[in-house]
């Protein structure tokens, strides 16, 4: 696959990550308990793009053309997903406008990978529903995992005080099903 590298095992043992062109703030932005991140790291959390039959459908084609927009103002070092096609086709579009290679995570270690990948890095994982609650709660952040829908963005970075801050984002049209 052009463009993808694949990293089976990354860092096991971190645990310590047709719309609208801009996103909009949803439920603002919330503070989290310490972390051991460095300040400005930032992990972006999305779940793939609508499909059918675990292939992108036509929304799910627009809206990872519209997620190259709607994260316009958050400078990326590394996008990071798994190999599942629905997850590769929608990160796809952002990793040509931004000229990034994508990397392959195994889909057992990403959770306890990403904090250590976004270690004073900017980063973006397209995931799925389970992998991305899971990342929620390695990263100790407050209440019960967000359910992430078609076009809803999490995006949590390290702030001063070791403290995370997340703000959630959603882009495109709100998808009949999800």
């Amino acid at each position: 696959m052009a463009g993808v590298t694949r990293r089976a095992a990354l860092a096991p043992g971190l645990a310590a990550a047709a719309g609208m062109a801009a996103c909009t703030p949803i439920g603002g932005a919330g503070t989290g308990i310490a972390s051991d991140l460095p300040e400005g790291s930032r992990i972006v959390l999305v779940r793939h793009m609508d499909r059918d039959n675990g292939t992108l459908n036509a929304m799910g084609l627009q809206r990872a053309q519209d997620l190259v927009a709607a994260i316009a103002d958050i400078p990326l070092d590394d996008i990071y997903t798994h190999d599942l096609r629905r997850n590769v086709d929608s990160a796809r579009p952002l990793a040509q406008a931004r000229a990034i290679e994508m990397t392959l995570i195994d889909l057992d270690r990403a959770p306890g990978s990403l904090p250590g990948l976004a270690a004073g890095r900017s980063i973006i994982w397209v995931g799925n529903r389970g992998n991305l609650a899971e990342i929620w709660n390695v990263l100790s952040l407050p209440g019960a995992p967000p359910r992430l829908g078609y076009g809803d963005i999490a995006v949590v970075e390290a702030a001063p005080a070791r403290r995370l801050t997340v703000e959630r984002r959603r882009f495109g049209p709100r998808p009949s099903t999800d």
